[in-house]
């Protein structure tokens, strides 16, 4: 007979205490049983893992002993599950019991337990070699029979990426209504100059679902994406619109119906109101348009609306069928020509689906374009809901191109086709709140999810008034959006009757997922509601922490998972266990990106197996992430870059890659970084040269271009769609006439499509004076300068803001408390790194990576034409920056950065040697020179280079002066160059919605015979530009060119610096 014992050590203890007699000098009983001796040794046992100490000491807890078997079970306290086990660590594992326990247990198999569960169970799929991979972890039914909810028309897919895959994510909090204080506010503190609130948007929107969607994927969100405040809605019920003062944000398109098809009024569809209140569903209170599909059918229905200039996200909507067609021919037709898609209306009805997002020109697309009219009857829908004939809306003489959204009614016989809606942008907040008739008390999403008992004060909700958020829907938090996007209220939004919008916000983000899916994997109280039968194959919570650290070490990555309900079992029989896998795997790929790209010692903290709400509500593989503190300086110091940024949400895609591709037992394929080393030029024949170069990626060698992709602009319109070519060069034929164009390029493999390099221009106008060569030398992007002491510590706004990539939406004032003691006492007040408020409306212009062509539009105006190259380009020793009429060195807020993981190390070095080199070639066969930019002298005088001092004084004749020369932006010419120059204008040294402020310009002094002051600053006579007439010439501007508030200053300017450099 099996005799089976098994003993915690402290019960053992407590046993033998109380039952047997002390024996022995020291009165300590020895161990009577087996079991007993084995606990004793193990007593001994030391970890070999000293690296986990700070996840939560484990030890061997129980024992049980198969003697019969020759079988020795060891229980580890649960925080062994903490740690990342891999196949290796259960080797060193059992050997640090073996060794232990002796000879007397080595022929035994040790099986070895984290609480209750087996150790091997903690090593994920996809580093399995020897262990036997767990099935009840692989995707149950593959995805070779889905249709995309929304895909590209042609082309193709990404199938070693994560082609039709669906991923629903979102980051952490949002803009909230606060019942017990009858107001709106943020869910965490203003710390940094930020708020969690916006801050994890930051990583999201501009990096991570791009990064996706580049891969293949549809990306769903439960919050709005699109921060354009501005909204258009296209629909065929009239609607309303009242908003107070939103009426500026707000807008009425039109829709056209072909004529001769009949189509079927569903009393089921979208309709605009101005306010939304409780238990009011937009989809439920308008009606949809549903037609039968006709094979190779030409008609189409098209909305159309007037936006404002700018990018919108575009959206459509439609009402779901058994029979609905699945492959809707849908065109986006913008500002830089048309995108055609296909939807999937059998699912994803009744609610908005993103389609992508667009320049739209604004008045080129008011109205409709007559070819379309005539083609149909426009639907009135600005409030009367009548038709009319076609064409009325056009005023009498008008050409307009049509910009808006087409859908086709083609399809297989027996299909419908399904038309609601569209809307053009984020939009304002639209859903109003007061207390309900009681409220209760904020519940921590730490929980079982059970609504909080205690209702802390009844309330009369008719003393309250109602009340919008006053923000822009971007900032607003999940709750409010998916009101407004068509989701039942008692199963996904409002789990707490109104009584509490912070608990309905964290809670309706797990249960918008199960309602995505539906049956059987639906919402938490109704798992069988038919939902939108989108197949999502896993969920992704960004947050970050708070916690405070001495000095420069790091709270760091916490990784969280849930595998409790249900019996540990998803409702497809899959384990939950997976959602393990998936936070292993993305955490490990964090921590050692960062690790070796910032700080080699960033603190991988532990994986919780723990009941939060957004990591057990989901009924599909879900991690919540928790980066980094936004309360800790040393982490908001890396958290502020927006090159830590994109590096985290690369490996965060990448683990989601590696994930489902094991899961799926495919093989995966990583996506190319940026290309570099872009350059136009001129060649014989009239045609314009494009060449660039692949970036290798040193952590993943195996993510090479197979292919590129050239996008190009013409004007001022939008970027087409792209042409592939298998080579990293083009040759195009220069245009024609007055013109000038703009070309990106993007680095393609089965991975999918990398993000765009830098932009580059090339202008061209008849009887020109000569070409400009602009060389593109702001690369830069970083995040704010940072002080540290051990009294006071924070963000330098008043030194250097930093440099977004592209645009900052996270920035939401200036921090104003330094005091590192200052204890957080609430939100409103929370001590060290509180920031002020007036700034979080707003978004910030940073690096756009195009400024050539603002340069290049201001050239082609004083009749020059021009090409541009990368700085990277024009420093190499075989590149000929010969016989152009002048070189226009473009720095922007280029200047030396130090590295983020080597202080020893800088980043954006503007006087390299090769840069030097080829600007003493230039000087040497008399080329003239432009140099602008804000930190050329304060480079200088920051690096102490002497051969750059040197070079600065011999070759472009100026010296550093000062790095904060001027907080107006004025500037005027001297006597000194009055033969010259006469223009006077001001630079943006604050905020615009156009272009990046300068906040630390630089001044600059003559140096040696023949250079002279150009430019003085208005505030107080600093010298701003520094020109020298000699054998060549050249123009140094210690402000950058493109951030002249006026086009026509930017112009007369340059028209007069050509006049100077040709007057010798």
């Amino acid at each position: 007979m099996r005799i089976l014992v098994r003993f915690t050590i402290s019960v053992h203890l407590l046993f033998l205490l109380l039952f047997f007699p002390f024996t022995g000098d020291a009165g300590v009983p020895g161990p009577r049983t087996p079991e007993q001796k084995v606990l004793k040794k193990l007593e001994k046992w030391v970890s070999p893992f000293p690296e986990w100490k700070h996840t939560g000491r484990f030890v061997p807890d129980s024992v049980s002993l198969h003697t019969g078997a020759k079988r020795l079970e060891v229980f580890f306290t649960p925080a062994l599950s903490h740690i990342p086990v891999r196949e290796e660590h259960l080797t060193l594992l059992r050997r640090s019991l073996t060794d232990l326990l002796g000879r007397k247990y080595r022929g035994y198999t040790v099986e070895m337990y984290a609480g209750s569960r087996r150790v091997e169970d903690l090593v994920p799929n996809f580093y399995r070699e020897s262990l036997a991979r767990d099935v009840s972890r692989q995707k149950k039914e593959g995805k070779e029979m889905r249709i995309p909810l929304v895909r590209k028309a042609g082309g193709r897919p990404p199938e070693a990426g994560l082609y039709n895959n669906n991923i629903a994510l979102w980051s952490s909090h949002g803009w909230y209504y606060e019942s017990k204080l009858d107001r709106w506010e943020w869910q965490r503190a203003r710390l940094f100059g930020t708020v969690e609130d916006v801050y994890t948007k930051g990583y999201v929107i501009p990096f991570l679902v791009p990064m996706l969607e580049n891969s293949g994927a549809t990306v769903l969100l439960p919050v709005e994406r699109d921060w354009q405040p501005r909204e258009v809605i296209a629909d065929n019920d009239a609607g309303a619109v009242k908003r107070g003062n939103h009426d500026a944000f707000i807008q009425k398109g039109g829709i056209i119906l072909p004529q001769d098809r009949e189509a079927r009024v569903i009393p089921e569809g979208f309709m605009l109101v101005d306010t939304l209140f409780p238990g009011q569903n937009p989809f439920q209170m308008g009606t949809s348009l549903l037609y039968g599909a006709i094979p190779a059918s030409r008609d189409e229905v098209f909305f159309y609306g007037s936006p404002e200039p700018g990018e919108y996200a575009v959206y459509l909507s439609w009402q779901r069928f058994p029979e609905s067609c699945q492959e809707v021919g849908v065109t986006v037709h913008y500002d830089g020509g048309s995108d055609t898609l296909q939807v999937n209306q059998r699912i994803g009805g009744g609610t908005w689906v993103y389609l992508g997002t667009y320049l739209f020109g604004g008045d080129r697309g008011r109205g409709t374009d007559p070819e379309f009219a005539a083609s149909g009857s426009i639907l009135d829908t600005s409030g009367s809901g009548g038709n009319k004939d076609a064409g009325s809306p056009i005023p009498s003489g008008e050409k307009t191109d049509f910009e808006g959204v087409s859908v086709s009614l083609s399809g297989k016989p027996g299909e419908v086709i399904s038309v609601d809606a569209v809307r053009f942008g984020g939009g304002m907040g639209s859903v109003a709140r007061r207390p309900a008739d009681a409220v209760i008390p904020n519940q921590k999403s730490l929980s079982d999810g059970s609504a909080p008992s205690g209702e802390v004060a009844a309330m009369d909700p008719a003393q309250f008034s109602w009340k919008t958020s006053g923000k822009s829907r971007y900032r607003e938090g999940a709750r409010y959006y998916l009101q407004y996007a068509g989701f039942p209220d008692t199963l996904v939004y409002s789990l707490n009757e109104g009584k509490n919008d912070y608990n309905d916000d964290y809670m309706s983000r797990g249960e918008w997922v199960n309602y995505l899916m539906g049956n059987p994997s639906g919402p938490t109280h109704h798992r069988s509601a038919e939902g939108l039968g989108i197949p999502v194959d896993l969920a992704f919570a960004f947050h970050t922490d708070a916690g405070i650290t001495p000095g420069d070490s790091v709270i760091g990555t916490l990784g969280i998972y849930s595998t409790w309900a249900d019996q540990g079992v998803f409702p497809d029989g899959s384990s939950r266990m997976t959602s393990r896998d998936l936070t292993d795997l993305i955490q490990t790929q964090i921590v050692e990106d960062v690790r070796a790209l910032y700080k080699p010692d960033w603190t991988r903290r532990a994986l919780w197996d723990r009941q939060y709400s957004e990591a057990w509500r989901p009924n599909v593989p879900v991690m919540l992430l928790e980066l980094l503190s936004h309360q800790n300086l040393a982490d908001m110091r890396y958290g502020l870059d927006p090159r830590f940024r994109f590096d985290v949400s690369r490996a965060i895609y990448k683990g989601m890659l590696r994930f489902q591709a094991v899961r799926e037992g495919r093989p995966y394929v990583v996506q190319p970084l940026p290309v570099s080393h872009f350059a136009l030029r001129h060649k014989d024949g009239g045609m314009l040269e494009l060449s660039w170069e692949p970036v290798a990626d040193p952590l993943e060698p195996e993510a090479i271009p197979t292919g590129y992709k050239v996008y190009r602009r013409s004007g001022d319109r939008g970027w087409d769609q792209g042409v592939r070519v298998s080579r990293p060069s083009l040759t195009l034929p220069l245009p024609a006439g007055d013109t000038s164009c703009d070309f990106k390029v993007t680095a393609l493999n089965g991975g999918g499509e990398s993000f765009p390099g830098e932009i580059l221009s090339a202008g061209f106008v008849e009887n020109s004076k000569g070409t400009v060569l602009i060389v593109n030398a702001f690369d830069r992007v970083c995040g704010p300068a940072v002080f540290d002491s051990p009294e006071r510590a924070g963000i330098e706004w008043w030194h250097d803001r930093g440099v977004p990539w592209l645009r900052e939406t996270t920035f939401i004032g200036d921090q104003y408390d330094f005091n590192r003691k200052k204890p957080w006492t609430d939100d409103d007040n929370p001590g060290w790194g509180s920031s002020f408020t007036d700034m979080e409306d707003l978004l910030f212009p940073g690096n756009s990576f195009d400024f050539p062509r603002i340069h290049g539009k201001a050239f082609n105006k004083a009749g020059y034409s021009y090409v541009s190259v990368s700085d990277e380009v024009f420093a190499r020793e075989d590149f000929d920056a010969s016989g152009y009429a002048a070189v226009d060195i473009l720095l922007g807020e280029e200047k030396s950065t130090l590295s983020l993981k080597d202080p020893a190390v800088t980043d954006f070095t503007i006087y390299t040697p090769g840069f030097m080199r080829k600007i003493s070639e230039i000087a040497g066969a008399g080329g003239n020179i432009l140099v602008t930019g804000a930190y050329p002298g304060t480079e200088l005088m920051e690096s102490g280079d002497s051969l750059a001092l040197r070079f600065a004084y011999e070759k472009l004749h100026f010296q550093p002066r000062t790095g904060h020369a001027s907080r107006t932006g004025h500037f005027y010419p001297t006597d000194y160059g009055k033969e010259w120059f006469t223009v006077r204008g001001k630079f943006n040294t604050g905020y615009s919605p156009e272009i990046y402020g300068v906040e630390s310009p630089d001044g600059i002094e003559p140096a040696g015979k023949g250079a002279f002051t150009a430019f003085r600053y208005g505030d107080n006579h600093i010298s701003a530009g520094v020109a020298w007439k000699g054998p060549y010439r050249t123009l140094v501007l210690g402000f950058p060119l493109e951030t002249l508030e006026d086009e026509e200053t930017r112009v007369t300017l340059v028209k007069q610096i050509m006049d100077f450099f040709g007057s010798h």
